[in-house]
């Protein structure tokens, strides 16, 4: 059916080009490429990407306008030793504070950890003063566009962060 050269009764799953007896293992696709029983052995650790909160902040936090800075940091784990990570530090769709108005211009930032590299990278984001008299505003920083590391993905795991919400108070 796939026409990967493996008759159906030799073939693991006749329905996938990638699955024949002795193919390479390709990590993260949750298929047992190879045909010997296992999914995705040999893979180590897939490189996780997140947004931290270890460095004296939470991922929600209130910022009065008028020269408050927030610091907003990216982490990483099990960095590829020979492989480079991206990630994009963006601001979201769903944000209601303005980029430009409400904080100082702060365009999408690519964050780039060297190969081996998992030392937390911060960006420090300034709510200005405007003259809008708006309440609060929420502003949501967060993590797009991964790629590079050991299949690097963006992190989901409890206590990690891929969005970091900022509460822009008006002191109009």
């Amino acid at each position: 059916n796939d026409n990967d050269t493996y008759l159906i009764y030799d073939d693991c799953n006749d329905n996938d080009v990638t699955a024949f007896p002795g193919a390479s293992e390709i990590c993260y696709d949750n298929i047992d490429n190879n045909c010997d029983g296992q999914v995705d052995e040999n893979c180590g650790a897939a490189t996780s990407v997140y947004l931290t909160y270890n460095s004296g902040y939470d991922l929600y936090e209130d910022a009065n306008q008028g020269g408050t800075t927030v610091d907003i940091c990216v982490g990483l784990s099990d960095p590829d030793p020979v492989i480079a990570t991206t990630v994009d530090l963006q601001v979201s769709n769903a944000s209601v504070a303005l980029d430009g108005i409400d904080i100082q211009t702060f365009g999408t930032q690519s964050v780039a950890f060297p190969a081996g590299d998992d030392t937390e990278q911060c960006f420090t984001i300034t709510v200005i003063d405007d003259s809008d008299a708006e309440g609060i505003e929420d502003l949501i920083i967060e993590l797009a566009n991964v790629s590079g590391g050991n299949s690097a993905m963006i992190s989901t795991t409890s206590g990690l962060g891929v969005e970091h919400y900022i509460g822009v108070s008006d002191d109009d």
